[in-house]
């Protein structure tokens, strides 16, 4: 039988920024508000995770794909990689639509 190589994974690293938020998700409206104030003006399409903690507190947010005026790709394993590596208890999905 023919062996082959493979990985084994150790530790897996993010890179992560610093930042301060006194928003607790606890309504749609809040979460709105917050999604409005990270993409609301950006001048491309983009898919954007909010990552939160069971307290519904954010602990990471991920810009998870930019695309060009009208379009955007986004790939599943994209989407949960940043709510795995976070820890988080739930997810938010935000996207944008460009307007002139």
């Amino acid at each position: 039988m023919e062996k082959h190589t493979f990985l084994e994974i150790v530790s897996i690293k993010q890179k992560v920024k610093k930042r301060t938020t006194s928003n607790q998700l606890n309504s749609p409206q809040a979460i709105g508000e917050f999604i409005q104030k990270e993409i609301g003006d950006l001048a491309n399409e983009v898919l954007y995770v909010v990552c939160v903690n069971t307290k519904m507190e954010v602990n990471a947010v991920h810009t998870v794909s930019v695309g060009n005026l009208n379009s955007s790709i986004v790939s599943p394993r994209e989407v949960f990689k940043a709510s795995i590596l976070s820890n988080s208890a739930s997810i938010f999905i935000a996207h944008n639509h460009h307007t002139d």
